[in-house]
């Protein structure tokens, strides 16, 4: 499955520059995105879309991960018209007719573990699309306050930026599928400094979790 990262805002809220080169630990919240999709086994080709807003990103894309490389990372522009509309655009550049992961630049939790546990969900529906939300309390639980929610079945529950979507049907509405996941590394996005230093501070958690293993 072709993946396309969504990395054509500016990030004004956390006013720190192109929000996919913000780093957390020393590297820009994309690369950790793009090293997740790499490893992540059910992944094919991976595009980052940019806009006019993100011209260094779409350079750091171009110097940093080339087209002859072990693993095919291709930044593509548009127009900058606003989320869905550039999803369409990036869609169409790339060519993607069948089904496609979406992500934000800065999920930066997210692992191959879980791109390819979504994936294997998708597989199983009988919908065209998948979304991806946690329960509010997940969200609570790591001191993210989100600026989206939703009721489901009597729960609260939040959008993460994680969706698949058939490109062969961008120009209708798709029947979705509303994964609600537990797992709080969906739960960190990436909006305001607050919200920079608990993504450092479960990194730094996981660098350490992991050295012990």
């Amino acid at each position: 499955m072709d993946a396309v990262v969504m990395a054509g805002g500016f990030g004004r809220r956390l006013g720190m520059g192109e929000k996919g080169l913000v780093h957390a630990l020393g590297k820009p919240l994309l690369e950790y995105v793009l090293t997740a999709l790499m490893g992540a086994k059910q992944i094919d080709r991976i595009f980052v879309a940019t806009s006019k807003n993100t011209p260094d990103t779409y350079r750091w894309v171009q110097d940093n991960y080339s087209a002859d490389s072990n693993f095919s990372v291709i930044p593509l522009k548009t127009p900058g018209s606003g989320f869905v509309a550039d999803l369409a655009y990036a869609s169409k550049e790339a060519g993607i007719n069948a089904p496609f992961f979406i992500i934000m630049s800065d999920l930066v939790l997210i692992t191959p573990q879980l791109i390819d546990m979504v994936i294997g969900i998708y597989d199983h529906c009988d919908t065209s699309a998948l979304s991806t939300y946690v329960p509010l309390d997940v969200c609570a639980s790591v001191g993210i306050r989100p600026d989206t929610v939703f009721h489901k079945d009597k729960k609260i529950i939040v959008p993460v930026g994680v969706n698949i979507l058939n490109g062969k049907f961008m120009d209708r509405e798709q029947s979705d599928f509303n994964f609600i996941s537990e797992h709080p590394e969906f739960a960190v996005n990436i909006n305001t400094a607050d919200d920079l230093k608990i993504c450092e501070q479960m990194l730094a958690k996981r660098l350490v979790d992991e050295s012990l293993e």
